[in-house]
C-alpha cells in the first residue's frame, strides 16, 4: 500500500507457497532465502543489473531501501526531495526538503 500512496514504481509477481512457487529457481533468483516479499531495483543509480533487496523477516518492506526510493524518484534538479503526498502528514506538513 505505501509503495501505491507514495507513488513509486513497482510491479507485483503472484507466488502460490502453497504450489510450493517460492522454491522454484526464478524465485529464488530473487529471494536466495525465500524471503517474501521480495524486492528488486530494476534501475539501479549505477545503470547497472538489478539489484536484489531482501527484507528481513518476512517485514513488508526493506526500510533502508524504500527510503531510496522516495529520494531517487522525487529528488529536484536542485538537490531538494519532494515528499510523497502520503507522507507528508507524518512530516509535519512538510511539502519539500532542502539544504539550508
Amino acid at each position: 500500500i505505501f509503495l501505491e500512496e507514495a507513488g513509486l514504481p513497482y510491479r507485483i509477481i503472484p507466488v502460490n507457497i502453497s504450489k510450493g512457487d517460492q522454491f522454484k529457481p526464478e524465485f529464488l533468483a530473487i529471494s536466495p532465502n525465500n524471503r517474501i516479499p521480495a524486492i528488486v531495483d530494476h534501475k539501479p543509480k549505477d545503470g547497472g543489473k538489478p539489484v536484489y533487496v531482501h527484507t528481513l523477516n518476512g517485514s513488508g518492506l526493506a526500510v533502508g531501501r524504500t527510503l531510496i526510493a522516495v529520494l531517487e524518484n522525487y529528488q529536484q534538479a536542485d538537490g531538494s526531495v519532494t515528499i510523497p503526498e502520503a507522507l507528508r502528514p507524518y512530516m509535519g506538513g512538510m511539502t519539500r526538503i532542502a539544504k539550508g
